[in-house]
């Protein structure tokens, strides 16, 4: 550490003492800028059949003053693919939230109580999704034997798997049949759950810290910093 560095240290130290210092706000741009190495992430869904990728691009944080939350908005690209045919595409906002709390034995800052908050669509051009009803005719070839599709999807599960090549097709065919409305948001909702398991197992708390070590703010912390709090456009470090 240069003796500018621990100069400014020393300062710090005496205007905290007398009571001049109370806290140092770290800004939403310097957190952007924390976080922008960690991006972008894929992860994956289950989808009958076929393969389901979240590929998230980009991030940025926003802050929770009132419920003392961090929040980081996520920018992601949804795929989804079923016998080798890519049936929907989408962009989606997901938004995770932490409490973060300051650790002093340990010198972290570590993030609790993680939660997804919203799974959200965005409907723009990228949006895309396909018509189910050729892969459904692969998988039950009964179906010129008389009843239309839109019959036989009506019909019990039951009578669909007898017609069914396969043990598991259908479970596949029901999951076709949520395509045939072209209802984009109902898709989702469909994988919500999938996706905020597959979030959170990802976000593991125990890992899920920053330890002060670097620079002259973070080391004047460490000496004696005692809280950390969410405020509306900054995380601010309470001596």
């Amino acid at each position: 550490m240069s003796w500018q560095e621990r100069s400014k240290i020393w300062v710090c130290g005496m205007l905290i003492k007398i009571g001049r210092l109370t806290h140092d706000d770290c800004s939403r741009d310097e957190l952007n800028a924390l976080i922008q190495p960690h991006f972008p992430r894929l992860f994956h869904i289950d989808v009958p059949a076929g393969a389901g990728s979240v590929h998230v691009t980009e991030a940025r944080v926003q802050f929770n003053a009132q419920q003392q939350r961090l929040a980081l908005e996520c920018f992601a690209e949804l795929e989804l693919n079923v016998l080798d045919a890519k049936i929907y595409r989408a962009h989606v906002i997901l938004v995770v939230s932490a409490v973060p709390v300051y650790v002093p034995a340990e010198g972290i800052v570590r993030l609790t109580n993680v939660d997804v908050d919203v799974i959200q669509l965005v409907n723009d051009n990228f949006s895309f999704i396909k018509d189910t009803q050729d892969l459904i005719s692969q998988i039950l070839p009964g179906l010129t034997l008389g009843k239309s599709l839109s019959n036989l999807l009506t019909q019990p599960l039951i009578s669909v798997a007898s017609v069914a090549t396969t043990g598991r097709s259908d479970k596949i065919v029901n999951y076709l049949q949520l395509f045939l409305s072209a209802d984009k948001q109902k898709i989702l909702d469909h994988h919500k759950p999938d996706i905020t398991r597959r979030l959170l197992s990802l976000l593991d708390e125990d890992t899920l810290y920053y330890k002060l070590s670097e620079g002259w703010r973070e080391l004047t912390f460490l000496r004696w910093g005692k809280q950390v709090s969410v405020e509306k456009d900054s995380l601010r470090f309470s001596f």
